[in-house]
């Protein structure tokens, strides 16, 4: 049973981290934003500047696209992981309750036992 605490013991680990990442999310959110907002006023900056061509459109376009992708993709990532996590966390607090239900019964049965014995050991005398 060592192998499963030390695991239930890991999911609380990984399950407070994506609590961590939950309260880290107004600022990657932040983040993310700023990047938008600096995407389109750089872009329209560039549209409405006296010397517009299409090309140099074009190239801060393309030079500024992976940054929002990829800030998009992590955005995504980072709800994913804290939706994983609270489905850890119920899982172990499950597993957590379904392991009380032998401990219980056990410790009635052991109790019982002992209430027996004593009472065996009093009709002896």
């Amino acid at each position: 049973s060592s192998p499963q605490i030390t695991g239930m013991f890991n999911e609380a680990l990984k399950a407070q981290e994506s609590i961590q990442d939950f309260i880290l999310l107004p600022q990657r959110i932040f983040v993310f934003v700023i990047t938008y907002a600096r995407y389109f006023t750089a872009t329209t900056a560039v549209v409405f500047s006296p010397s517009f061509d299409l090309d140099k459109l074009q190239d801060h376009l393309v030079d500024s696209l992976p940054t929002v992708i990829k800030t998009t993709y992590m955005i995504a990532w980072g709800t994913l992981a804290i939706a994983l996590g609270a489905f850890i966390f119920a899982v172990f607090a499950f597993a957590v309750s379904l392991a009380a239900i032998p401990l219980f019964f056990t410790a009635v049965i052991v109790l019982g036992l002992e209430v027996l014995g004593v009472q065996f050991i009093r009709r002896q005398k």
